[in-house]
């Protein structure tokens, strides 16, 4: 085997792919998860909890930065809504809970810097 090889160097930008393969985020908006808030339930959420707008609707980052709205999937049901967080039944009758990080909460207290 010699030092040099025959293969094609495959360490292309993404910009030099083909426009035509790429694909276009319209084709992807089904796969995001839509609003399945009322506006009733997005104002108690707010009144009661404090879920911020960002809270309640952000898509982008792990389970514990994205917004309730896109954590919710069909079926479920909001059943409780405390200040601290709001309780979720599942289908399948799993009940998740949702904390409100931003404030104080029973089990965890955010330290003094």
């Amino acid at each position: 085997m010699t030092g040099a090889s025959s293969s094609k160097n495959t360490n292309r930008r993404t910009s030099d792919k083909d426009p035509a393969s790429a694909v276009h985020p319209a084709a992807d908006e089904g796969k995001i998860p839509g609003k399945r808030l009322t506006s009733e339930q997005e104002a108690r959420l707010k009144s009661l909890t404090g879920f911020t707008h960002r809270q309640l609707y952000n898509r982008r980052g792990w389970h514990s930065e994205r917004g309730v709205a896109t954590l919710l999937e069909p079926g479920d049901v909001i059943e409780e809504i405390h200040p601290t967080h709001l309780v979720i039944r599942t289908p399948e009758g799993a009940r998740q809970t949702l904390y409100n990080l931003d404030k104080e909460t029973p089990f965890l207290k955010k330290s003094q810097s």
